[in-house]
């Protein structure tokens, strides 16, 4: 398999202070749908029920002043939100984000800025430049300044064999542009999986990229990660990159090179 290779650090723009007028845009999923249409749809959830799930602003070279992305990320370890990479590089855009802030957390929330980033050279040199929305590279972590507060316990990504997969009742999460800073969710099992991707029937919106997808396990109380959302493209249902052996060997080495200190 292709192997992954981790960028350079990129320094963040600090102390970025956002206007109360906002615009945002968000990477385009239009396109014809004919076919592959979600049956259900995700319903607005307590944000401070899933700390974990980052609400996340994005500022690109490209777009003019005012003007934000917005997108999803979850909490990973004490000082990494993992995303999808297009909400850390988009060409289209300028390359990579100016700024980024994570609004996260139970009581208070809290907002952080980031400091460095990474995501896959795969992405930035190709990906992005044609917007493939099946990309097996489209994903990266955003890197805070200072661990979290240890009362946000992350979440763990794993690989999982094909066929455990298909029977998981998989949670799809994410903050859509149309409702900002309000987390939705549903959960459902597959339509369809494959080597790198998942497939499901849950309608998602702009904004909800990068957030995660992941089971619940009763017994153990534990939730886990099975794939990042990334695209509704054209005539399929909406997708994650799936949590692969490739994929998690770059998150476990992101991990290791970003412990808290």
């Amino acid at each position: 398999s292709r192997s992954f290779q981790a960028l350079v650090d990129l320094k963040w723009l600090e102390d970025q202070d956002f206007p109360p007028d906002h615009r945002f845009d968000w990477y385009p999923s239009g396109g014809d749908r004919s076919g592959a249409t979600p049956v259900i749809t995700p319903e607005r959830v307590d944000a401070k029920s899933w700390p974990y799930i980052a609400f996340l602003r994005m500022h690109f070279p490209n777009q003019a002043a005012g003007v934000d992305s917005v997108g999803t990320g979850t909490l990973i370890a004490p000082r990494l939100i993992l995303t999808a990479g297009h909400n850390i590089f988009d060409y289209v855009r300028g390359g990579f984000a100016q700024s980024v802030e994570a609004t996260l957390g139970a009581q208070p929330r809290v907002r952080v800025q980031a400091q460095t980033m990474r995501t896959t050279r795969q992405w930035v040199e190709q990906d992005s430049r044609i917007q493939l929305g099946t990309s097996a590279f489209d994903f990266g972590v955003v890197v805070l300044r200072e661990p979290l507060d240890s009362n946000i316990r992350p979440l763990r990504a794993e690989t999982t064999d094909g066929k455990v997969l298909r029977e998981m009742l998989l949670n799809v999460a994410g903050y859509p542009a149309s409702d900002l800073g309000s987390l939705y969710g549903a959960r459902s099992k597959p339509d369809s999986i494959n080597d790198t991707r998942i497939f499901y029937p849950i309608e998602t919106y702009p904004g909800m990229s990068g957030g995660p997808v992941f089971d619940y396990d009763a017994a153990s109380g534990v939730r886990t990660i099975r794939g990042i959302h990334t695209a509704w493209p054209p005539g399929l249902l909406p997708t994650a990159l799936r949590i692969t052996e490739n994929v998690l060997s770059l998150i476990m080495a992101w991990q290791g090179e970003f412990r808290p200190v």
